[in-house]
């Protein structure tokens, strides 16, 4: 994801794995300062923003997935507080959630919310809210910010996903909220 600050800085944002570690090693996300929107600049090494570690960050029931996983991140600002957010566990099961870090600057230092996952993967059978994970934000022309992201379809392992957008909302406490729906 790539993000310009307020003061025309541009950050790239991404997540990484050691791929000859694919299975017992974690994915983590990272911050490369740009020149433009296509040049990093070299002369900033990379930072590492985020690396899993909570319960809910760790798949289960993934065939895929690393040990752990932050990935998919989205960088929000709001009010001077910068927003990663993530997804985390394993992308193809109904585990699969949305988080959040915070911080006063673009790369860092990142704060997990104590909050998280801010989309939970155990709803009710009427509802069957399944996965939802790898978001981007876009706001209205009436200033709301909205959550673009996929669910399952299903409580099983797989790729059956769908498209959804529900409202991002932020609490009195600086805590971003979503209510999450089902339509398919």
């Amino acid at each position: 994801m790539l993000f310009q600050d307020d003061d025309g800085s541009i950050y790239l944002y991404y997540a990484k794995i050691d791929l000859l570690n694919m299975y017992t090693g974690e994915e983590s996300i990272y911050v490369r300062r740009m020149l433009d929107y296509s040049t990093i600049d070299e002369s900033v090494e990379a930072k590492m923003l985020i690396t899993p570690d909570t319960k809910w960050e760790f798949p289960r029931s993934s065939l895929i997935a690393p040990r752990g996983i932050n990935e998919g991140p989205w960088m929000y600002k709001l009010d001077g507080t910068y927003y990663l957010m993530y997804s985390g566990a394993g992308a193809d099961t109904m585990y699969y959630n949305l988080g959040y870090a915070t911080s006063s600057s673009p790369d860092g230092t990142f704060t997990k919310s104590e909050t998280n996952p801010i989309s939970q993967p155990q709803s009710p059978p009427d509802v069957g809210i399944y996965g939802p994970g790898h978001h981007a934000i876009w706001e209205d022309g009436e200033g709301k910010a909205w959550v673009i992201y996929h669910q399952q379809r299903d409580n099983g392992t797989g790729w059956g996903r769908f498209l959804c957008m529900d409202e991002l909302e932020v609490n009195g406490d600086g805590e971003l909220e979503v209510t999450f729906t089902r339509d398919e």
